[in-house]
């Protein structure tokens, strides 16, 4: 046997009567509600609840087997200062040119240098320079002693990293300044 047709009923396609404009206070009033979004028809069935928590848990599990198996080796501390260093391109100009400046920068160099191996400024001196002290027969003074800070200011200006040498030129300046005020 075959299912009988089924009709499907005709459209009214009679004008509705247009009504007269109303009255102010008859008017709908329309908002401006933002519109739910609706996702776009995709042709897949809407995904539930628990379809989204079992992709989340699989993506956790592959990222804890990678985890587990190890990655890629951890990076080199000096590698990641370098980093640090490189991130204050991207800070205003005004700031910028006070980390570059600043005694936080010189620190950070001096231990990227000693990660990599290479002897800082104090053992060089103590490596290769012995000094047999001479016995004054006169005492050290204040000048000699600003007079010595003059000089190494002097050189820091040959330092190949301008804002070095300003930070350099500035610290010595500073301790010069706090030696003035012990007197």
């Amino acid at each position: 046997m075959e299912p009988a047709p089924t009709r499907v009923p005709e459209p009214d396609l009679t004008p509705a009567p247009e009504p007269g404009p109303a009255p102010l206070a008859q008017q709908p009033v329309e908002w401006d509600e933002p519109e739910e979004e609706q996702p776009p028809p995709t042709g897949k069935p809407a995904r539930t609840g628990e379809d989204v928590r079992q992709e989340l848990r699989d993506y956790l599990d592959g990222v804890r087997d990678k985890l587990d198996k190890g990655g890629p080796p951890p990076s080199k501390p000096g590698d990641l200062l370098d980093y640090l260093g490189k991130l204050s391109d991207y800070l205003p100009d005004r700031d910028k040119k006070r980390f570059r400046g600043s005694n936080e920068r010189l620190a950070m160099e001096s231990l990227k240098a000693q990660l990599a191996g290479k002897k800082g400024l104090r053992q060089k001196v103590a490596d290769s320079f012995r000094p047999v002290v001479p016995h004054r027969k006169e005492p050290m003074t204040r000048s000699l002693i600003v007079d010595t800070f003059s000089y190494l200011k002097d050189l820091s200006a040959w330092h190949p990293d301008k804002a070095v040498a300003a930070a350099m030129r500035e610290r010595i300046e500073s301790i010069v300044a706090q030696m003035g005020s012990l007197k």
